[in-house]
């Protein structure tokens, strides 16, 4: 079992490393335990795998595993398949971006001279948030950025013929105004419009903030932050025996017994 320290909740990329052996079994057992987009159900997703083919090799079991701090969230390695052996080495969790919805604590929303409507139907989470043309609200998303570096900032929205032409997004870096992106809020609704990619520091210094005083209303449904650079890995866990990663003492417990679990080679 492979249980990795998260500090950032967001979607994970799982990927699993092997020894190549002719003993290996064709078909062990991987689950891997994650969450919901809501962070409120436990899922889980279990996989084949051949270990008699791509060993000593990253193998890839999916990018978008939503993992939260606290909650115990795993990769589990069964002894359950044929062949002579199963082989536990290594998993690595690398941070793949988040989604921060009109619900999340991420963004906060300040109303102008009328409020911003929570509208029931659409949306990602069945809901989104709009507001009424030139009334000076704004929404304020403050990302949680884990390493710095280069990330992609993607929109999602409701499309409408009544929406602004012009919606502006402002973009700052460590409190500083870095761009101003306009985006017609009238096509492209219900799918993921790009604002760009900018150099985040790290913590909570980025903001991105959608300004109310355009020529229509805007809405608000989600702001998908992405990494660009696919090599920010938080966590990577080892066989018990490795002594170039602190965590892997506490992170991976070996299954079974002695006589029929698993043995360190």
């Amino acid at each position: 079992v492979w249980t990795p320290i998260i500090t950032v909740a967001g979607d994970y990329r799982i990927s699993i490393w092997y020894g190549y052996s002719a003993n290996n079994s064709p078909d062990a057992e991987v689950t891997i335990y994650y969450e919901d987009d809501d962070g409120t159900t436990q899922r889980t997703k279990t996989f084949t795998l051949n270990q008699l083919q791509n060993g000593d090799k990253w193998n890839k079991l999916g990018n978008h595993y939503r993992l939260s701090p606290g909650k115990g969230y795993r990769v589990e390695l069964s002894d359950k398949g044929s062949g002579t052996q199963v082989i536990a080495d290594a998993v690595k969790f690398e941070f793949y971006g988040y989604i921060i919805d009109d619900q999340s604590p991420g963004v906060v929303f300040n109303n102008g001279i009328t409020l911003w409507q929570d509208v029931s139907g659409h949306g990602r989470n069945g809901s989104y948030k709009e507001i009424a043309p030139g009334t000076g609200g704004t929404c304020v998303w403050t990302p949680i950025i884990p390493v710095a570096g280069k990330y992609r900032l993607e929109l999602e929205y409701i499309g409408s013929a009544t929406n602004a032409s012009n919606a502006a997004y402002e973009i700052r870096v460590d409190g500083v105004l870095k761009d101003t992106v306009h985006i017609n809020q009238q096509i492209n609704g219900f799918n993921h419009c790009n604002l760009g990619m900018y150099e985040f520091v790290a913590g909570t210094g980025n903001t991105i903030t959608l300004s109310q005083n355009s020529g229509g209303k805007v809405s608000v449904d989600t702001l998908r932050i992405t990494p660009v650079r696919y090599d920010l890995t938080l966590t990577e866990v080892q066989n018990a025996n490795s002594s170039t990663l602190t965590q892997a003492d506490q992170a991976l417990t070996y299954l079974g017994n002695v006589t029929s679990g698993f043995q360190d080679t």
